[in-house]
Protein backbone atom coordinates (compact mmCIF):
# COMPACT_ATOMS: atom_id res chain seq x y z
CA UNK A 1 0.00 0.00 0.00
CA UNK A 2 2.64 2.25 0.99
CA UNK A 3 4.21 1.79 -2.60
CA UNK A 4 1.29 2.55 -4.10
CA UNK A 5 0.49 5.52 -2.45
CA UNK A 6 4.14 6.84 -3.52
CA UNK A 7 3.79 6.25 -6.89
CA UNK A 8 0.52 7.98 -6.82
CA UNK A 9 2.08 10.98 -4.98
CA UNK A 10 4.75 11.01 -7.53
CA UNK A 11 2.34 10.75 -10.47
CA UNK A 12 0.64 13.15 -9.06
CA UNK A 13 3.68 15.75 -8.51
CA UNK A 14 4.97 15.39 -12.13
CA UNK A 15 1.62 15.95 -13.61
CA UNK A 16 1.59 19.47 -11.24
CA UNK A 17 5.38 20.19 -12.18
CA UNK A 18 4.63 19.70 -15.84
CA UNK A 19 1.49 21.79 -15.77
CA UNK A 20 3.32 24.26 -13.88
CA UNK A 21 6.69 24.20 -15.91
CA UNK A 22 8.76 26.01 -13.30
CA UNK A 23 11.84 25.21 -15.60
CA UNK A 24 10.73 27.51 -18.36
CA UNK A 25 9.75 30.77 -16.10
CA UNK A 26 13.32 30.19 -13.86
CA UNK A 27 15.07 30.20 -17.10
CA UNK A 28 13.08 33.08 -18.64
CA UNK A 29 13.83 34.79 -15.39
CA UNK A 30 17.10 34.38 -14.91
CA UNK A 31 18.02 35.27 -18.75
CA UNK A 32 16.36 38.93 -18.26
CA UNK A 33 18.17 39.77 -15.02
CA UNK A 34 20.95 42.79 -16.41
CA UNK A 35 24.56 42.57 -15.39
CA UNK A 36 26.14 44.44 -12.44
CA UNK A 37 23.21 43.44 -10.08
CA UNK A 38 22.71 40.89 -7.30
CA UNK A 39 19.94 39.33 -9.15
CA UNK A 40 22.30 38.87 -12.29
CA UNK A 41 25.03 37.07 -9.58
CA UNK A 42 22.04 34.86 -8.40
CA UNK A 43 20.86 33.60 -11.69
CA UNK A 44 24.25 32.22 -13.14
CA UNK A 45 23.71 28.99 -10.95
CA UNK A 46 20.30 28.79 -12.69
CA UNK A 47 21.55 29.22 -15.92
CA UNK A 48 25.01 26.46 -15.44
CA UNK A 49 22.85 24.08 -14.57
CA UNK A 50 20.42 24.73 -17.49
CA UNK A 51 23.67 24.25 -19.74
CA UNK A 52 25.13 21.20 -17.57
CA UNK A 53 21.47 19.89 -18.68
CA UNK A 54 21.49 20.27 -21.99
CA UNK A 55 25.08 19.30 -22.59
CA UNK A 56 24.10 15.88 -20.95
CA UNK A 57 20.83 15.53 -22.38
CA UNK A 58 21.83 16.78 -25.81
CA UNK A 59 25.44 17.31 -26.50
CA UNK A 60 25.97 17.54 -29.89
CA UNK A 61 23.37 20.27 -30.70
CA UNK A 62 24.18 21.96 -27.41
CA UNK A 63 28.11 22.35 -28.67
CA UNK A 64 27.25 22.79 -31.99
CA UNK A 65 25.90 25.80 -30.88
CA UNK A 66 27.85 27.34 -28.51
CA UNK A 67 30.51 26.76 -31.27
CA UNK A 68 28.40 28.80 -34.06
CA UNK A 69 26.80 31.43 -31.77
CA UNK A 70 28.85 34.56 -33.00
CA UNK A 71 28.29 33.47 -36.86
CA UNK A 72 26.88 36.29 -38.46
CA UNK A 73 23.61 36.11 -39.70
CA UNK A 74 22.98 34.28 -43.62
CA UNK A 75 21.81 37.23 -45.77
CA UNK A 76 20.07 35.97 -48.87
CA UNK A 77 21.82 38.36 -51.96
CA UNK A 78 20.64 41.83 -51.97
CA UNK A 79 17.71 42.18 -55.20
CA UNK A 80 18.81 43.60 -58.36
CA UNK A 81 16.13 45.40 -60.42
CA UNK A 82 16.12 45.26 -64.35
CA UNK A 83 16.79 48.90 -65.67
CA UNK A 84 14.50 48.18 -68.98
CA UNK A 85 11.87 46.83 -66.91
CA UNK A 86 9.45 49.12 -68.36
CA UNK A 87 10.51 48.66 -71.93
CA UNK A 88 10.13 44.63 -70.87
CA UNK A 89 6.96 45.14 -70.03
CA UNK A 90 5.91 47.24 -72.92
CA UNK A 91 7.28 44.15 -75.44
CA UNK A 92 5.72 41.61 -73.96
CA UNK A 93 2.15 43.35 -73.79
CA UNK A 94 2.45 43.72 -77.42
CA UNK A 95 3.48 39.89 -78.07
CA UNK A 96 0.40 39.05 -75.97
CA UNK A 97 -2.01 41.20 -78.23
Amino acid sequence: MTTTLAVAAALVAGYVLGRYQPSPRLLRWAEGQTRGTVRYWLAQPILAVAILVLLCTRPRTTIRNWKHRNDPPHREPALTFDPNWAENRRRAAKEQS
